[in-house]
């Protein structure tokens, strides 16, 4: 079983870490940089716990590439704070280590 705040730690430190080139870079066949992948996972972190607080969904905007791992670490911590429940919270780990990989 993964650990969500371990999964989400490791993502958003790679994220901070990395150069910001190589986030701008395309990685895989679907033609999306590093950056807009992650963006997407925080895009997704943000619903989930808009949906769990029973409150609007709101766009994350697309400050930058550098912020990336700033927004995906903020959501996350987002998430915690709905209290969701523990299989999403699996799910979730499970999405992060994804991204984590991918990138």
């Amino acid at each position: 079983m993964l650990d969500y705040s371990e999964e989400l730690t490791r993502a958003v430190d790679m994220l901070r870490s990395m150069p910001i080139p190589k986030l701008s870079r395309p990685v895989g066949d679907s033609g999306s940089t590093r950056a807009e992948r992650a963006r997407d996972v925080a895009q997704f972190l943000a619903d989930l716990a808009a949906d769990a607080e029973g409150g609007p969904r709101r766009v994350i905007p697309d400050v930058g590439d550098p912020a990336v791992g700033d927004q995906l670490a903020v959501t996350g911590r987002d998430l915690v704070r709905s209290e969701c429940g523990e299989q999403v919270m699996q799910a979730v780990a499970e999405r992060l280590r994804a991204l984590r990989l991918a990138i």
